[in-house]
């Protein structure tokens, strides 16, 4: 199956360090040591509220959160994940109720529920 996608001309916009801030379609924020974070979505589907895509890390540079938002004035929660790391690994992936992980026995899944665990 073959797709074709109709492109326009994009004027992409770049810092001093080289870190692109605009693309046509998102504007991006970076900090001070040229981590993404913030993307935040110049237009959107007609049937959404454009979305921001704000990224946390840690003292050692490590992404350890990416929350996805509604600009709808009000901020509306769409996704959120969460990263455990041990060292340079990530060993847990939190997104809502679900728990993804990497263990000795390869990787998993926990389902947690209100009332039990399920493996």
């Amino acid at each position: 199956m073959r797709y074709s996608i109709s492109m326009r001309c994009i004027d992409a916009q770049f810092d001093a360090d080289g870190n692109m801030l605009t693309d046509g379609r998102f504007r991006y924020t970076w900090n001070a040591e040229n981590r993404l974070v913030l993307a935040q979505e110049l237009c959107a589907p007609s049937n959404r509220f454009p979305y921001t895509v704000s990224y946390a890390y840690d003292h050692r540079g490590r992404m350890v959160s990416k929350r996805i938002t509604e600009n709808d004035g009000q901020d509306t929660l769409v996704s959120s994940t969460t990263y455990l790391w041990d060292n340079w690994n990530i060993i847990r992936e939190t997104q809502g109720l679900g728990v993804r992980g990497q263990g000795a026995g390869g990787p998993w899944l926990l389902v947690e529920s209100e009332s039990e665990n399920l493996f």
